[in-house]
């Protein structure tokens, strides 16, 4: 049976994970992108430019995704506290309450904060399915 998501929402787009995982994605999905930075267009697709910890930023972004693939984040280990706290708990829950309030199908949710144990690329490679 042939899957019925069509459009995928990633945050933390132009993190490292993101950047791979739009690679993998962007030939079978319609890509909807989000960063906290700005940058030029990935793979054809303009980067929606968000802070996630700030919710009246999120309402309604992800109207209209089948999936969402939440990767937004401080990824550093050592970051002070208030950072980790704002950008990994608050602009999380903010993300999953918006994808609940616009009925997002699925939602998947990765971090590469706690993996600084080499080069991320390469638990990254082969298939992506």
């Amino acid at each position: 049976m042939a899957s019925q998501i069509k459009k995928v929402g990633i945050t933390g787009a132009l993190g490292n994970i993101g950047t791979t995982l739009q690679k993998g994605l962007k030939d079978k999905y319609a890509l909807t992108l989000y960063d906290i930075r700005d940058t030029k267009p990935q793979h054809g697709k303009y980067i929606i430019k968000v802070d996630f910890a700030k919710q009246k930023q999120i309402e309604g972004i992800f109207d209209g995704l089948d999936a969402l693939v939440h990767l937004a984040g401080n990824p550093h280990p050592d970051a002070l506290a208030r950072q980790t706290i704002r950008n990994n708990f608050i602009a999380t829950s903010f993300v999953f309450e918006e994808a609940k309030r616009a009925r997002t199908g699925k939602v998947v949710f990765a971090s590469s904060n706690f993996y600084h144990q080499g080069d991320i690329g390469k638990a990254l490679r082969g298939d992506l399915e």
